[in-house]
């Protein structure tokens, strides 16, 4: 709002000390929040645990290895709808997720604006074996770090 900063706290969050803060930094503040916002398609460099992920992949193309999963169980009625809701909202707010990887002039980079994976359901009442079969095919399967994406439901 113009040159003032305004904030929003439960009165005895707000310190006297925080107060200072507020004052002694708000120039770096109103920059901060005035920023424009980040393009997810432009490229970006990786971070350096990213960098050991491409390199892996760059020494052991489609090398599933690195390859995490975990599976949830649900006892009792589940609303797939809310489910995926909530699966894409969380992809869709942590752009990471979405990276695809790719390299310009020998380095590589990361761009944010891969798909939005839709989660998997199994249900073991009708498919008890279906769920270690998908769970074996997915672990299995590795990334396509130029397409994007870095988690599968």
């Amino acid at each position: 709002d113009g040159d003032r900063l305004r904030y929003d706290a439960p009165g005895e969050a707000l310190t006297d000390e925080l107060l200072e803060d507020l004052r002694r930094h708000k120039p770096e503040i109103l920059a901060l929040v005035r920023a424009p916002a980040v393009d997810p398609a432009a490229a970006r460099p990786l971070a350096p645990a990213q960098e050991g992920f491409w390199l892996l992949d760059q020494l052991h193309p489609g090398h599933a290895g690195s390859n995490e999963q975990f599976v949830v169980f649900v006892d009792g009625p589940l609303d797939e709808e809310r489910l995926r809701a909530a699966w894409r909202a969380v992809v869709e707010r942590h752009a990471v997720l979405r990276a695809r990887f790719g390299v310009a002039d020998g380095e590589p980079w990361q761009r944010c604006d891969g798909p939005v994976p839709e989660p998997a359901a199994v249900d073991l009442a009708t498919d008890a074996g279906g769920l270690a079969a998908l769970a074996a095919r997915e672990v299995a399967a590795p990334f396509d770090h130029a397409r994007g994406g870095l988690l599968r439901p």
